[in-house]
């Protein structure tokens, strides 16, 4: 693994590799391979990682609430960079004054979609108000992202790295939960987002049962490069 700043987000990783920057809450900005991918993203893109953002392939939202979604920041990245934004319907419904019809996707609630070239599955969550989890395919890699969920049967999917909300301030998110996400996926690498420093030491504390699993508990505003095929 290779931590650092956000010029590891410049550099194309390698093969079974993915570079992200951790934003906070459950923001994430991805790469692997040629392609970029904004998850969560709210208006938490530091100025000096978003000058450095030469492309968004991908801009995805599981969910509207405030520390997740900003429209005034999505509007930005989108005249930009013109990604493809992909996000619950309500999110979409909230874009679609300001943003072409052809460039947003609604999630639908359990489906797998293909958009430039990367297969995206979509699944309904637990929340308080309605939320999709995202699996995205690129190449052999899977990356899985749960917004701030609370835990639902992902027992049929599998992931390479996974993205698990371990609680604070999602009401229905935990460390036990996020756990559960991890023994359904099976990942390689585990990031534990969207928790206090609490939840986060309770989900790796909970994590080091779980044989051939790394645990990465990212610094807000680190950029990582690892492998996880």
């Amino acid at each position: 693994m290779e931590s650092g700043g956000p010029e590891l987000l410049g550099e194309r990783p390698g093969e079974g590799e993915v570079a992200f920057a951790f934003l906070g809450f459950s923001g994430v900005v991805a790469r692997v391979g040629d392609v970029v991918a904004a998850i969560d993203v709210d208006n938490l893109v530091p100025p000096e990682l978003y000058e450095r953002l030469e492309r968004v392939d991908l801009l995805l939202f599981t969910h509207r609430h405030p520390d997740h979604f900003h429209l005034e920041a999505a509007m930005r990245i989108y005249y930009d960079h013109t990604p493809v934004i992909v996000a619950e319907p309500s999110v979409c419904d909230e874009l679609s004054a300001y943003i072409p019809s052809s460039a947003l996707v609604r999630a639908p609630p359990r489906a797998a979609i293909r958009v430039r070239g990367v297969v995206i599955g979509s699944l309904e969550g637990r929340h308080v108000c309605p939320i999709r989890l995202f699996l995205l395919r690129v190449g052999g890699v899977r990356l899985f992202h749960g917004g701030d969920s609370g835990y639902v049967d992902l027992s049929r999917l599998s992931a390479n790295i996974a993205f698990v909300p371990t609680g604070s301030p999602s009401p229905t998110a935990s460390p036990e939960d996020a756990l559960k996400m991890v023994r359904d996926l099976r990942p390689r690498v585990a990031v534990p987002v969207h928790g206090s420093d609490e939840d986060v030491s309770r989900f790796v504390e909970l994590a080091r049962g779980i044989g051939g699993l790394e645990v990465l508990a990212p610094q807000r505003h680190a950029a990582y490069r690892l492998r996880v095929l």
